[in-house]
């Protein structure tokens, strides 16, 4: 056989080595995805329809590969319904104008972002339930304005907002404490305390 003979049989058993690889790789089945489409789409879903003026809303109405992964990722260590309160609350210390927090940040790097300087602990656990108090997120403002009337009110001071259902009952409020005949500062506490049970 002539070299010429050789190198063509040799060509030969090469390409019909190669279609049988081509044929086994087709045959293979593809590796279906371990996550569960619809509780990815429901968190997914939960993000969009958070509304705000920072908030990231995505724009596509499936999530992207990259999404899904990181969805997926979380849901090995955490149920849907603590991811679901952990969106919620990042959502209300974002949107609040009484908060300092300002990173804004996408579903997928809200749930993968790490603590600086730490690959072992991600953000995420400031948002979880069990962690999350929002009187961490407050402006030192507002933290001062809420232990004044804890002070002149006399109770517990609490995350949550002082609660006055009506614009009218903020204006007595004010009026109460502010434009009456004694000023504040000549007032005692039982009678601010006095004035304020009257509004209430």
């Amino acid at each position: 056989m002539s070299r010429l003979g050789q190198v063509i049989s040799l060509l030969t058993e090469q390409k019909a080595l190669l279609e049988r690889i081509a044929v086994a790789v087709e045959k293979k089945p593809k590796k279906a995805s371990k996550g569960n489409p619809e509780l990815e789409l429901e968190i997914y879903n939960h993000w969009n329809s958070k509304t705000g003026k920072p908030w990231h809303k995505h724009r596509s109405k499936e999530p992207s590969p990259e999404i899904r992964q990181a969805i997926r990722a979380r849901l090995k260590t955490y149920s849907v319904d603590v991811l679901k309160s952990a969106i919620d609350n990042y959502h209300q210390v974002l949107t609040d104008k009484k908060s300092f927090w300002t990173m804004k940040w996408n579903l997928r790097n809200f749930l993968m972002i790490h603590k600086p300087n730490e690959r072992t602990e991600l953000q995420l656990w400031r948002w979880l339930p069990s962690t999350f108090d929002m009187y961490d997120y407050l402006t030192p403002a507002e933290r001062k304005r809420r232990a004044m009337v804890k002070r002149i009110v006399g109770e517990k001071e609490s995350a949550k907002p002082v609660e006055v259902a009506t614009p009218e009952q903020r204006r007595q409020i004010r009026e109460a404490i502010f434009k009456k005949e004694k000023p504040v500062q000549d007032m005692s506490i039982a009678e601010i305390r006095d004035k304020l049970h009257e509004v209430f």
